[in-house]
């Protein structure tokens, strides 16, 4: 039923563009030997076997999503031998517990810096060579056996089969789409540095009695720098505020104006984005705006995207899991925009006040 599961799943997966096509390539004969081979020796082997293996496994799933376990990703792929081998691992494991390879190959490519969403993808295309030569293996192994239900082939019970394949092809591509909307991880802990001892202790408490995730005042920035995933830099300093070489692998760093961040975090960041407000700003009016020519921000403007252009995916996001990323931007003004039209709608009910034409305010 993996057969057809994962053909379904796959084309929606492709349609995002999701799907490691180059790694499938390089993994499929590991795992057409590892599952062929894992599938006839499980044939020959004691049911209870069998059973221990799989009881085996199960704990070990449930204990991998209980502990929301990701290895750190922290190494590129291997070659085409070591894919290969690591391939070869995942299809004999899968063909004794009877699973088309994704909790093992997700972690496997996690491990590998490939992202989240594309790994998921990409077990999908995995799961297809899997099931084919998983069900070879069970139909030759049980061939000769005649101590079988009515309609087997081999180890293959044929109504199950097309019960199970007839559900998986339906809602598949459900899963898919589902998939490429969930976020990538949720959010688990604060923390929150300030040079003044009392206002980052007060602040953490303020935080805490309004959210319900963990809020922590740390005694360094860079205690906060060498543990946090997303950095946010929101003060009034006008030199950095903590050491860019610091920032790990994966990061992505926002900072509400140019000079709280120092250089290296400019360099390090491959994508590096702003609202486009400001992308017009730099353009139109350059190192003319003296008063920000000298921040490391600044001297890099021409590296500048629009992260609306990021957001519709007109240009591309992160490319692996270590790549650090920065955002710029002082607020949208969400705020005033929110009291503005109070204030219009309470002058517009008690008829006070008198409106000017809107085209005062907009054009060139």
């Amino acid at each position: 039923s993996i057969l057809f599961t994962s053909l379904s799943s796959v084309r929606a997966h492709h349609r995002h563009g999701a799907v490691e096509w180059p790694l499938v390539r390089r993994i499929t004969p590991g795992i057409l030997l590892g599952t062929l081979a894992g599938a006839v020796l499980a044939a020959q082997m004691p049911a209870t076997l069998l059973k221990l293996v799989f009881v085996a496994f199960l704990f070990y799933a449930a204990t991998q999503m209980w502990l929301d376990f990701r290895p750190a990703p922290h190494r590129e792929l291997p070659g085409r031998g070591g894919t290969t081998l690591a391939g070869g691992a995942i299809g004999a494991v899968s063909s004794w517990v009877g699973i088309g390879g994704g909790t093992l190959s997700v972690p496997f490519m996690l491990w590998h810096n490939v992202p989240l969403h594309r790994a998921i993808a990409t077990s999908a295309a995995i799961g297809f060579p899997i099931a084919i030569a998983g069900a070879a293996g069970y139909l030759l192994g049980g061939w000769n056996e005649t101590d079988l239900p009515s309609g087997s082939l081999g180890f293959v019970y044929l109504p199950a089969f097309a019960g199970i394949a007839l559900g998986s092809v339906l809602t598949a591509p459900l899963g898919a789409r589902t998939a490429h909307r969930l976020p990538v991880r949720p959010l688990k802990r604060v923390l929150l540095y300030s040079r003044s001892a009392e206002n980052r202790e007060r602040f953490a408490e303020q935080a805490r009695s309004r959210y319900s995730f963990p809020v922590e005042a740390v005694d360094s920035g860079e205690a906060l720098i060498e543990q946090s995933d997303i950095i946010t830099a929101a003060t009034s300093a006008m030199s950095p505020t903590f050491d860019g070489s610091l920032v790990r692998a994966g990061t992505h760093v926002n900072t509400l104006n140019a000079w709280q961040i120092d250089e290296t975090v400019v360099r390090r960041s491959s994508l590096f984005t702003t609202t486009k407000s400001r992308v017009y700003e730099y353009l139109f009016h350059g190192e003319k705006r003296d008063y920000k020519a000298d921040s490391p921000y600044w001297k890099q403007w021409d590296r500048v995207q629009e992260l609306e252009r990021v957001m519709i995916g007109e240009i591309v996001g992160r490319r692996s899991a270590d790549e650090v990323t920065l955002f710029y931007g002082d607020g949208a003004g969400l705020q005033f925009v929110t009291l503005g039209h109070r204030v219009l709608t309470r002058a517009r009910e008690r008829g006070i006040g008198r409106e000017l034409p809107t085209d005062w305010f907009v054009g060139n």
